[in-house]
């Protein structure tokens, strides 16, 4: 996992999922593991800025507009300089949101309006056999704020056959750490996007096992 400062660990008492690291520069750099360690995948933009001291990581129930996605689950990620700044995941920790105020409600409600009215955001559902990593359903894929000017429905299309796709490859390489499925999928839908659309919209991917 390298070297890094002021080192951190948390274990999710509903998940059994561990996260561990510390400070390098002004973000943390974090691994998960949900075998006990023995094998760990690293967590994406794990950062609180302009916050960067004293940080730590918990998890939770999402925020009510996530509330109806199965198998959501959030972690918060915070640090503080003179205030508290907070990031927030809802795949358990694989991709994080921007530094959020804890203090002030309507910037958060404003930042995060901001964000996602940019290049908007898709949420991808990836049910998978808990055994052996194999499909089960769908995958199940939500676009919202994301405006493109040509065929939508037809690349929606794409986007799930790209994301099937990787999930039949991913079980076929007997990888059964749903975090390493998760950081498989969000690159190869982040890499095709930005080829086909030129956007870079928020991606969440959610591995729920069954």
């Amino acid at each position: 996992m390298g070297f890094n400062l002021d080192p951190i660990l948390f274990t999710d008492p509903d998940t059994g999922a561990t996260i561990a690291g510390g400070l390098e520069g002004d973000c943390s750099v974090l691994w998960r593991t949900r075998d006990d360690g023995a094998s760990w995948s690293p967590l994406g933009n794990t950062c609180a800025s302009p916050a960067f001291d004293h940080e730590t990581i918990a998890t939770g129930p999402v925020p009510a507009a996530f509330a109806g996605i199965p198998g959501a689950r959030a972690a918060y990620y915070c640090a503080q300089v003179s205030a508290i700044e907070c990031s927030t995941s809802i795949d358990g920790g694989m991709t994080f949101g921007d530094g959020l105020d804890v203090g002030d409600i309507q910037d958060v409600i404003l930042r995060d309006r901001q964000k996602l009215s940019r290049d908007g955001t898709f949420i991808v559902v990836a049910p998978v056999r808990e055994q052996d990593g194999s499909v089960v359903s769908g995958p199940d894929i939500t676009a919202k704020g994301f405006v493109y000017m040509g065929n939508r429905r037809q690349l929606m299309k794409e986007v799930s056959t790209l994301v099937k796709k990787t999930m039949n490859e991913s079980a076929s390489l007997a990888m059964t750490d749903p975090g390493l499925l998760q950081e498989h999928i969000h690159n190869r839908l982040a890499k095709f996007l930005f080829k086909k659309t030129k956007k870079r919209p928020l991606i969440m991917v959610i591995v729920v096992e069954v």
